[in-house]
């Protein structure tokens, strides 16, 4: 998923995961998608037509609640990044958190496949293709991780945590998983 500047730039935002339903927030509204997508590799798309999914929803009022659902969890990851992006100062505590999320959603733990190549990393984490080109590198000789082709291998979970930051806060509403308190701006 990217969005375009007027005068061309291209940033990638973020990674849409299987079976996501693209544009809820466009078709609601009826406004244009703010956003690009853009397939990695092979895929099956299917398009629903405005009015159809609106009756749909007036049809099986229900399904409202489902849509509810994930709007609000699109809200909440928006959150989540614009806290990221706020909180988090350095290149290397970005792709470290990257390279956390997507292992996060891999079928088997510590395996990470980029789906993405290093330019389009660059983009999604607000540097340069050489600064990620850099820091893989630094991650591979401090031993945090291997690499095999595309994909990588997290050899040292607990460092590329404390690069990233991470560490878990209790709430009343459960867990949170960010940078810590005192890294402040």
């Amino acid at each position: 998923m990217s969005v375009c500047a007027g005068s061309g730039k291209m940033i990638v935002v973020r990674m849409a995961k299987p079976g996501e339903i693209l544009g809820l927030s466009a078709t609601l509204s009826g406004r244009p998608y703010e956003l690009t997508a853009e397939t990695a590799e092979a895929c099956q798309v299917s398009f629903v037509k405005r009015n159809a999914y609106l009756r749909f929803l007036r049809e099986y009022p229900n399904a409202c609640f489902k849509v509810t659902e994930q709007l609000s969890e699109r809200y909440r990851l928006a959150c989540e990044e614009v806290r990221w992006l706020g909180l988090v100062r350095t290149a290397d505590q970005r792709l470290a958190k990257l390279l956390l999320d997507w292992n996060a959603n891999a079928k088997l733990e510590n395996f990470v496949e980029l789906p993405l190549t290093q330019e389009e990393i660059a983009q999604l984490i607000g540097t340069t293709r050489e600064t990620v080109s850099r820091l893989f590198t630094d991650l591979k000789h401090k031993g945090v991780i291997e690499c095999a082709g595309p994909v990588f291998i997290i050899r040292n979970r607990s460092r590329l945590e404390d690069i990233a930051g991470f560490e878990t806060l209790s709430t009343s509403h459960g867990e949170i998983h960010g940078p810590t308190c005192r890294e402040s701006i």
